[in-house]
C-alpha cells in the first residue's frame, strides 16, 4: 500500500477537525492527493470510523535508528526523557530552530509537548515545519553525538 493510500485511510478515520487540521499542514502535492483519495473512500461508503483502520507497525525511521545506540547512549536518552521542562528549556531555548528541531525530531520525549508551549507561535511554526521537512533519519554517530551533547548540558545544571 502506497504512502499516500495508507495516509488516506488513516486520515479518513479522524474527526472533521482533526482532518482539517493535518491536512492544513501538508505540502500541496499530497494535500490534493490525500484529499482525491478522501473522496474516493466516502464515495465507497466506508465509514469513516476508526475501528477497521490497520495498524501500523513500522517504527519511525528515527526509532530504529534508537535502537542501534549502544547502551551508553540509551541511558543519556533515558536522562533527556526524563528531563524536566525547566532543564531543557535552560539547555534549548537559545539554540537555533533547526538544532531543537533536529532534537525533537529525534523522538517523541516525554516533555515535548510542554516544551513546545514555552515558544511564541512563530517560533513554534517554525520549528514543527522544520521537524516535518526531514527527510532523511539521523545517522547513528550524528544521533549520538546529538544525545550526548543535550545530555552533558542537562548534567550541568544537575548537582552532582
Amino acid at each position: 500500500m502506497s504512502g499516500i493510500r495508507q495516509a488516506a485511510l488513516c486520515i479518513h478515520g479522524l474527526s472533521p477537525k482533526d482532518k482539517k487540521w493535518i491536512l492544513k499542514r501538508l505540502p500541496r502535492t499530497q494535500r490534493l492527493a490525500i484529499k482525491a483519495m478522501l473522496s474516493e473512500l466516502k464515495q465507497l461508503g466506508i465509514p469513516p470510523n476508526q475501528d477497521w483502520l490497520p495498524k501500523i507497525e513500522e517504527k519511525k525511521d528515527n526509532e530504529q535508528v534508537e535502537s542501534k545506540l549502544n547502551n551508553t547512549t540509551k541511558n543519556l536518552v533515558e536522562l533527556i526523557d526524563g528531563a524536566s521542562v525547566a532543564e531543557i528549556r535552560r539547555v534549548l531555548l537559545s539554540e537555533s530552530d533547526e538544532f531543537v528541531a533536529t532534537i525533537m525530531s529525534i523522538r517523541y520525549w516525554a516533555w515535548s509537548d510542554q516544551f513546545m508551549k514555552v515558544f511564541s507561535n512563530k517560533r513554534k511554526n517554525q520549528i514543527e515545519g522544520l521537524i516535518e521537512e526531514r527527510k532523511q533519519p539521523l545517522k547513528p554517530m550524528v544521533m549520538a553525538t546529538l544525545i550526548a551533547i543535550v545530555a552533558d548540558e542537562i548534567g550541568v545544571g544537575q548537582d552532582k
